[in-house]
């Protein structure tokens, strides 16, 4: 854990030693929001992301997703296209309508890459786009990268 990255007991005396231990890992102040209605799809991002240190929130739905953006600001929303209720450009677009949510990067993960879905995507403001069937390491990259960029639609 990131925790025990800074116990006074690991300290060897190394200059930049606790510096480096910072850059390689993920602060666990780093949340991140992933908005999936499959479980399966869901429990494997959420412990891929957990075994990196990120504090993950899941939301079934778009609905529960967007309230839980607005009362808990993530650093980053992972969002799939096909939900119940709200679809994901429904979403996106309301997290980018949203004053307090507009400028937290937006990552679709979707079984749907036409390019047109893709265009949409990117035209309601979406930073990436990953279709699923991606490997995990794709995944951290993406996360990694929209995280170090910061927001920006």
């Amino acid at each position: 854990m990131a925790a025990s990255l800074h116990s006074p007991a690991r300290k060897s005396g190394i200059p930049g030693e606790a510096a480096a231990a910072e850059a390689l890992s993920p602060s666990e102040e780093l949340t991140i929001l992933l908005i999936e209605d499959d479980a399966l799809s869901a429990s494997v991002v959420e412990l891929t992301l957990n075994s990196e240190g990120y504090r993950v929130l899941t939301a079934p739905n778009g609905l529960q997703g967007l309230k839980m953006a607005k009362a808990n600001l993530p650093d980053l929303i992972l969002l799939d296209l096909m939900l119940p209720g709200m679809d994901g450009f429904e979403i996106l677009n309301h997290l980018r309508a949203e004053p307090k949510t507009a400028g937290v990067p937006v990552a679709i993960l979707s079984a749907k890459g036409q390019a047109e879905d893709r265009q949409v995507a990117d035209r309601l403001g979406a930073n990436a786009y990953l279709p699923k069937a991606y490997e995990q390491d794709e995944l951290l990259e993406l996360v990694r990268s929209l995280l170090e960029a910061g927001s920006h639609p």
